[in-house]
């Protein structure tokens, strides 16, 4: 199960850092944003929206023949400046939301990305998959992707707690199902804007060094966005380093008295850094 996870999380961020280039096919300049409503940013430029012919291997059986295209439209010299590609996992996926934010004075888009979940990862998802693509604005008007906001935002679908939530089905309890054991917290835009003036993030783009201390038992994980029913867990009190953040996960390392360092993630809500 976890190799088939590896897999899938290596295919996708394999997907995401290679060069996109928009097809070399004659295209009418279009202002037109199809996948998402423009955004303006003066009386002259706009962010849109568009689909982007895409030929899919033939390995793959898919109605689906474009990708999501992100541009700059300039009206006034009735140009197209490619932004980005959004990645094709199973489809085009869909534009969940878009924004731009004034951000460490620097206008930023942000894009909420949602794809379907994949069936095989070997991982019990229960939502389809949310990415944060973020782009900062140059002092030339081109935006170009910020790296360190993606990764920290991350990839994330939720994901169940299968022995839980079969708990509650034989007990017939009356509570929504399935119950997750972990939620993605970036869906929403008011969910980035509230992350980006939170101590942790701050801490984290200073790359200040950030201990935590842990509320409850919570299970060590050998990924993020992942649950299995290890036997390794900390408990309430245990002090730890952070080394990593993703998507509302926490690489840490904790100093066992007998074993030395510990490695894992542990979802953040588990700490007192994210309460």
């Amino acid at each position: 199960m976890k190799k088939m996870y590896k897999t899938f999380i290596i295919a996708i961020i394999t997907l995401f850092f290679s060069q996109y280039v928009f097809s070399n096919e004659p295209e009418k300049i279009t202002n037109e944003s199809t996948e998402f409503p423009a955004i303006s940013l003066d009386n002259k430029n706009l962010i849109i929206f568009t689909k982007e012919k895409y030929s899919t291997p033939d390995i793959i059986n898919t109605p689906f023949d474009y990708r999501i295209a992100i541009s700059l439209f300039k009206k006034d010299v009735d140009k197209k400046i490619p932004i980005d590609l959004m990645p094709y996992w199973g489809g085009p996926g869909k534009i969940e939301d878009a924004f731009i934010h004034d951000f460490q004075n620097q206008s930023v888009l942000f894009v909420i990305f949602k794809a379907n979940s994949p069936e095989n990862a070997g991982v019990p998802y229960s939502s389809d998959c949310y990415f944060v693509f973020a782009y900062n604005k140059t002092s030339k008007g081109v935006f170009l992707s910020n790296e360190k906001l993606f990764n920290y935002f991350g990839i994330g679908a939720d994901v169940t707690d299968i022995p839980l939530t079969n708990e509650a089905i034989d007990n017939n309890l009356t509570i929504d199902l399935p119950i997750n054991a972990y939620t993605y917290p970036y869906k929403t835009k008011e969910a980035i804007i509230a992350t980006l003036s939170s101590n942790l993030f701050m801490q984290w783009m200073n790359n200040n060094v950030i201990k935590a201390t842990i509320l409850r038992k919570t299970k060590l994980q050998e990924e993020p966005n992942y649950y299995d029913e290890t036997k390794r867990y900390l408990i309430e009190g245990d002090k730890v380093s952070v080394k990593d953040i993703t998507a509302g996960w926490l690489a840490i390392e904790y100093q066992n008295a007998k074993k030395g360092i510990i490695k894992g993630w542990i979802m953040c809500k588990d700490t007192d850094v994210c309460k």
